[in-house]
C-alpha cells in the first residue's frame, strides 16, 4: 500500500479564522503525517501539534521581499514529506470522511499503474448555496481554467515535482520600488501556488491522471431536477470541500489583509509595502455580517442555487467551524 503525506503552508490561520483544524484532521484520515511550514510571527506551532501528534510543524521565516515566497515555503513543507505520495491540502479545504477509503484506493491504483497524480474536484459552498455549473458543465473541470474547479491535489513524491512559478507565467511591470525584480503573474489562468515539473520547466500536469471516480458525469436520469442531481453527486462523488467563501465576510476581510501581496502578485499594483503587510497578517479579522448578507443576495441573481439539505452533506469535521460561520457572524 502506498504511503501518503499531507502538507501545506500556514500564514496566520487563527487571525484569518480558517477551518484549519478540520482541514488538518481530514488530511490525516488519508495521510500518515501532515507537514506544515509556519512562521512564528504569525502562528504558534502548538496550535497544530495539539491537534494530532502526526502533525509535523516546520519553522520557516518568510521573506516577503523574495519573489515566489509562497512556492518556496510550500516546497519546504513538501520536501519534508516522507510518504510515497503528497497531498496538498490548504487550510480552507476539508476532505469528507465518506471519501477516505476511496482516496486511498485511488492513490494505490495510481501507484501500481505508474501514474504521477490523482485528480480531485472542488466544491465551493456559500452557506446553503452551490454553483450549478460546477456540477453540470464539465468543461470547467480543467487544470488551467480560471475557476480551477479541479486540481491534481495528490502527486507522486518525486524531487522533480515541487512548487514554483514557471517563467512563461511571469510578466514584467515598472515597479518603482524594485520589488520582486518587477515580476508579476501575467494571467489569472495561473495562481501563486502552482506545481512545477523540473523535467519540462512547466506547470506539472500528469495527462494520465484520473479522478477519484473514473467517469464523473451528471446523472441523466435526474437531469430534469437539478437539485436532486446535485444532491446525488454530493452524496456519491468525492469532492474537496473548499470553504474559502462559505462566509463571504470572512473571505472579504482575508482578501483585504492579503491585498498588499496579492495585488502586487497579479500586477494590480506596482509597489510592495512589506511592513504594512506583516501588520495586517498579525491582526485578527472582524467579519461584517452585512457584507456576507449582501453577497448572498447577489448570488441569488446568478446560477448559484440553494440546496436545502446541504448542511447534512458537510464533512463532520467541519461542522464545529461551520456553526461559527453563519450569516450573522461577527
Amino acid at each position: 500500500m502506498a504511503t501518503i503525506s499531507a502538507y501545506n503552508l500556514a500564514i496566520g490561520v487563527q487571525q484569518r479564522r480558517y477551518p484549519y483544524e478540520a482541514a488538518i484532521k481530514s488530511g490525516l484520515t488519508v495521510a500518515d503525517e501532515f507537514c506544515i511550514a509556519y512562521d512564528k510571527r504569525f502562528d504558534n506551532p502548538e496550535i497544530f501539534t495539539t491537534i494530532d501528534p502526526r502533525v509535523k510543524p516546520i519553522e520557516i521565516e518568510i521573506d516577503f521581499n523574495e519573489w515566489d515566497f509562497v512556492c518556496k515555503a510550500l516546497t519546504t513543507a513538501r520536501q519534508a514529506c516522507k510518504g510515497d505520495w503528497c497531498l496538498y491540502l490548504e487550510m480552507d479545504e476539508v476532505l469528507h470522511e465518506k471519501d477516505s477509503e476511496k482516496i486511498r484506493v485511488a492513490v494505490d491504483d495510481a501507484h501500481v499503474n505508474g501514474r504521477e497524480a490523482v485528480h480531485m474536484i472542488y466544491i465551493d459552498i456559500v452557506q446553503n448555496m452551490v454553483k450549478l455549473d460546477r456540477f453540470i458543465d464539465m468543461n470547467i473541470v480543467n487544470e488551467t481554467t480560471k475557476t480551477l474547479s479541479s486540481r491534481q491535489k495528490i502527486t507522486k513524491n518525486e524531487s522533480f515535482i515541487y512548487h514554483k512559478i514557471a517563467d512563461y507565467m511571469i510578466g514584467r511591470l515598472d515597479a518603482p520600488d524594485g520589488s520582486w525584480d518587477s515580476q508579476y503573474i501575467q494571467s489569472y489562468a495561473y495562481d501563486d501556488v502552482p506545481y512545477y515539473d523540473e523535467r519540462t520547466n512547466k506547470w506539472f500536469n500528469d495527462t494520465s491522471a484520473k479522478f477519484i471516480e473514473d467517469g464523473y458525469m451528471f446523472p441523466d436520469n435526474l437531469s430534469c431536477n437539478k437539485l436532486d442531481a446535485i444532491d446525488y453527486l454530493i452524496r456519491n462523488y468525492t469532492y474537496i470541500y473548499h470553504y474559502v467563501v462559505y462566509n463571504y465576510g470572512r473571505k472579504h476581510e482575508q482578501a483585504r489583509q492579503t491585498a498588499i501581496w496579492q495585488d502586487r502578485m497579479y500586477g494590480r499594483r506596482k509597489d510592495l509595502d512589506v511592513e504594512a503587510l506583516i501588520r495586517e497578517l498579525q491582526t485578527t479579522i472582524v467579519i461584517d455580517p452585512i457584507v456576507t448578507k449582501q453577497y448572498i443576495e447577489n448570488l441569488k441573481n446568478t446560477d448559484w442555487v440553494e440546496i436545502p439539505n446541504v448542511f447534512n452533506r458537510h464533512p463532520k469535521l467541519a461542522i464545529d467551524w461551520i456553526k461559527t460561520m453563519g450569516v450573522d457572524t461577527i
